[in-house]
């Protein structure tokens, strides 16, 4: 995923990141280190991710580089942390539920 976010064409391209979703190597949280200090106060940048703050060292394998990398993505700023039930989820049980409800048609 970042090799392809590094290879984007233009800006636009490499704006929405996802961390955390998936194990990243030391090669990709190198990369991803080196894509955010390029980034840095050039353009916006929006990351979304399953893991606090606090477990990123754990899941870039470098608490040095992980700190120096926050240091940059938390400048300036804005977090929006959204917290409770996730909408698919919620969505696929409230459809469970209507299914059997409805009486099965042959």
């Amino acid at each position: 995923m970042l090799s392809h976010i590094c290879n984007a064409r233009s800006d636009k391209e490499r704006r929405f990141l996802k961390i955390g979703y998936t194990p990243i190597d030391r090669k990709e949280a190198n990369l991803f280190f080196n894509l955010v200090s390029e980034l840095y106060e050039r353009t916006s940048i929006i990351i979304t991710s399953n893991k606090g703050f606090d477990e990123w060292a754990e899941m870039m394998g470098d608490e040095i580089m992980t700190t120096a990398m926050l240091d940059r993505l938390l400048h300036h700023v804005r977090i929006f942390s959204m917290d409770g039930d996730s909408y698919r989820v919620q969505h696929n049980q409230t459809r469970s539920k209507k299914e059997e409800l409805e009486p099965a048609t042959a």
